[in-house]
């Protein structure tokens, strides 16, 4: 019996031993993390981890990872103690986490460089060289696998051992352009731009089916080129390859795509016409190059590039047809577009179209030219009578598709509008609401609808139409239709017999009929009569637009500030503080004067809808002047 009892006493004894050597031997918890945390322990810390971690209370993190790590090790919660750690430079205690990590997962490269990258931290560079150089040695014959070493490096800024495993990469494949966009990119973020278009047109030379890759690349890192420095050198690389292969249309057709994204339409019209000719291309090119130019407002050179694609393709050809529709259009813009368009030029156009519609005839592509050369008739060379009568010959023609025809009648109602016709107007645009009633163009025709209500003073009826188009499916149409709601409901509150607004409407209409005189007196007379009415701000605006239309820019520029200072709560103030910016940008050369009102709509109005715009404008402005603040406002949306 007292040999039994001694020998109970040792086996407890050792067994003690045995257990205290394993706690002394296990990486420190916490007595809680040693129980084992629940599920929803470990979530509520992990929650408050991040936090510390991202106020950069590195401590705190780590005590808090130091207690949920060692029970689940998963990624995040590997990457949050680590990094802590990393940030108070404790990389000894990082090792044995990272030597854990590696342990439970040996095929992922990312902890083994991780292991390395502390080891470099530590002064045991050896160490750490032998890791990286172990795992280019085994690196299999896999495009996945390489790329995930690759990635690895790069993630710790081991730039070098991340192209040597791109290089061992295209030795494993026998194939020495595989990586290579990896590559370029790679070079990209080292600052080598020489060694990076160096791969990229590599590529190109190989394989022209990676040629839309390569422009993606090359667009990301021309984003990030202020000072054109990496365009300019792409041009020049380009124009070399060019000279030395005069018969590969790639590399001219890349240096065309360069010059687009440049934005240098003049550059890219003269390397149209040599792709052109050297090419035979039958106009194809020169026509793009137009439709381009035109969504870029580039009326001029989409006009000479229209009528180059015309000569370059013949008459007999498609491309000649559609070439000819285009040029009208572009001459159209062009014309319209310009502070005082010369009498003989308008006839001259008017002349071209009608000349146009008579040799290629009343078919699908032409009755958008007959809608135009109506307009011209009708807004500029004061032709109601032709523009009207041409315009309601083109319903009646069976070919013509119902949206085109809706379009039809409602170009002629405008005409009509623009001509005091009110009765004939309405029933058309009656007729559109009726045919197409969830279409878009049947809510602008209850929109224009709705504003003819608004001119004549049936405020009621065309408040119900404002209401009913909040909702529709066109949010340019909708928001339109809300300010006018909102103008009406305040306004005619103020006012029981409306004479304030009656004298706003006609304004608004004398406006639309571009009788400008008329107008403002209208809106003078609201001013003078109502010093401080409801409607100024709006009067305000009305009197900028019209000074903008008619290129009085420092007029313009000064009544929006008006606005944005004077009623900087009222619903239009961000939306004069971005035409004002846009005017300093663009017509007035005060970049600097533009930023502050960019970077103002951004901190003083985080919701208005120009949020968009004000920041990319405002961006732009900081990388032309080579600054490197951070848009206000840009963790929102981008």
């Amino acid at each position: 019996m007292q040999n039994k009892i001694v020998i109970i006493f040792l086996i407890q004894f050792f067994c003690g031993i045995g257990v205290a050597v394993a706690q002394s031997n296990a990486p420190s918890t916490s007595a809680k993390g040693q129980k084992g945390l629940s599920s929803e322990e470990i979530k509520e810390k992990q929650e408050l981890g991040r936090h510390y971690y991202r106020n950069r209370e590195y401590r705190k993190a780590i005590a808090i990872y130091d207690d949920i790590y060692w029970q689940q090790p998963s990624h995040s919660n590997y990457i949050y103690f680590t990094y802590s750690l990393f940030g108070i430079q404790d990389f000894e205690k990082a090792e044995k986490v990272v030597k854990r990590q590696v342990r439970e997962f040996p095929n992922q490269s990312r902890y083994q460089v991780d292991l390395g990258y502390v080891y470099r931290n530590l002064n045991k560079t050896k160490k750490a060289l032998r890791i990286y150089d172990d795992l280019l040695k085994d690196l299999p014959k896999n495009e996945m696998a390489i790329k995930q070493v690759a990635n690895s490096f790069k993630a710790r800024r081991e730039n070098e051992y991340a192209l040597k495993t791109y290089r061992r990469g295209q030795e494993i494949f026998d194939d020495p352009i595989k990586f290579s966009i990896d590559i370029g990119q790679l070079y990209d973020r080292m600052g080598k731009t020489e060694l990076m278009f160096s791969e990229y047109l590599k590529v190109l030379a190989h394989n022209d089916e990676r040629a839309q890759v390569v422009k993606y690349r090359i667009q990301n890192t021309l984003n990030d080129d202020p000072d054109n420095e990496k365009a300019n050198y792409l041009r020049n690389a380009l124009l070399q390859k060019v000279q030395a292969n005069p018969d590969e249309r790639m590399y001219a057709e890349l240096l065309l795509w360069l010059s687009v994204q440049l934005r240098d339409f003049d550059m890219a019209f003269i390397q149209t016409k040599a792709l052109e000719r050297r090419f035979n291309l039958g106009g194809q090119k020169a026509f793009e190059l137009g439709r381009l130019a035109m969504n870029n407002q580039k009326f001029g050179i989409a006009t000479n590039a229209f009528a180059f694609a015309m000569k370059q393709s013949g008459k007999n050809s498609r491309i000649y047809t559609f070439a000819q529709i285009e040029k009208l259009k572009a001459r159209f813009e062009e014309i319209s577009h310009q502070q005082l368009p010369e009498k003989e030029k308008l006839l001259e156009l008017e002349e071209e179209y009608q000349s146009t519609l008579e040799e290629i005839g009343w078919q699908k592509n032409t009755f958008e030219l007959a809608i135009n050369l109506a307009h011209l008739q009708a807004y500029f060379l004061q032709k109601p009578k032709e523009a009207i009568a041409l315009l309601e010959k083109i319903p009646s023609m069976g070919r013509i598709d119902p949206v085109t025809r809706a379009k039809t009648k409602m170009k002629l109602a405008s005409i009509l509008l623009f001509n005091d016709e009110y009765w004939e107007a309405t029933l058309l645009y009656s007729q559109v609401e009726k045919e197409f009633p969830n279409e878009p163009v049947g809510h602008e025709a209850k929109y224009q609808n709705a504003m003819l209500s608004f001119y004549i003073g049936e405020f009621d009826w065309a408040k119900a139409k404002f209401d009913v188009l909040r909702s529709a499916t066109s949010k340019l149409i909708a928001n339109d239709a809300m300010e006018m709601s909102f103008l009406l409901q305040e306004n005619l509150e103020e006012d029981s017999i409306h004479k304030a607004m009656n004298w706003y409407a006609k304004g608004n209409l004398m406006l639309y009929q571009h009788r400008y005189d008329e107008a403002e007196a209208f809106f003078d007379s609201v001013k003078t009569a109502y010093p401080t009415h409801s409607l100024i701000d709006n009067i305000l605006m009305k009197k900028a637009t019209i000074a903008e239309e008619n290129f009085r820019f420092e007029e313009a520029d000064s009544l929006y500030k008006e606005i944005y200072t004077n009623y900087a709560f009222d619903l239009l103030a961000d939306d004069a503080l971005l035409r004002a910016a846009d005017i300093l940008n663009e017509r007035l050369d005060k970049d600097k004067e533009a930023m502050k009102l960019y970077k103002k709509i951004l901190t003083d109005y985080p919701g208005s809808i120009y949020v968009f715009d004000a920041r990319k404008k405002y961006r732009k402005l900081l990388e032309k002047y080579g600054e490197s603040e951070e848009a206000p406002g840009s963790a929102l949306s981008d």
